[in-house]
């Protein structure tokens, strides 16, 4: 099974009601199935940068795009998180390399 399959089927597997939209508690719960330990204010804050209709909700394109923009940061920020412990001491260039890198 692929990455996105993987996507689609947290996606439906979350969206109990079948309304084709996922609400705060169903996003955080689904990034927290795939790995992800974040605080949710964080989580929050990543889902309403891709709500584009500022419905508090997300669809599944919206959700689609949010895990990959969060995976190709990650796989970034890996880059300098030496010790595996999710901290990471970066220069102001090489943050912006990696903010950058993952909108090309």
């Amino acid at each position: 099974m692929g990455t996105l399959d993987s996507w689609r089927r947290i996606f439906e597997t979350a969206d109990r009601d079948r309304s084709g939209k996922l609400s705060v508690p169903e996003v955080i719960a689904s990034i927290r199935t795939l790995g992800f330990a974040l605080p949710e204010d964080t989580m929050v804050t990543m889902m309403m940068s891709y709500d584009d209709d500022r419905s508090g909700q997300l669809t599944y394109d919206e959700f689609i795009r949010l895990l990959a923009e969060l995976s190709a940061l990650t796989a970034q920020f890996r880059r300098f998180d030496t010790r595996s412990d999710g901290t990471a001491t970066i220069r102001y260039a090489d943050f912006l390399s990696l903010v950058f890198s993952t909108k090309a």
